[in-house]
């Protein structure tokens, strides 16, 4: 992946059934983690149950 890629925060809507509850709707955000020469080192991640709004 080249530092041009993805290099913005990016959240979906998902439908998240746990084992044994009930399904709930959450956002999942995720954003680039790069290092000072610009390479992807990793992913920031949050989820946050929806399912109030």
């Amino acid at each position: 992946m080249h530092s041009s890629e993805c290099d913005y925060v990016q959240e979906w809507i998902l439908r998240i059934q746990p084992r044994d509850c009930e399904p709930f709707e959450a956002a999942i955000t995720v954003a680039p983690i790069r290092d000072v020469k610009g390479n992807l080192t990793g992913l920031r991640w949050m989820m946050r149950d929806i399912h109030h709004l």
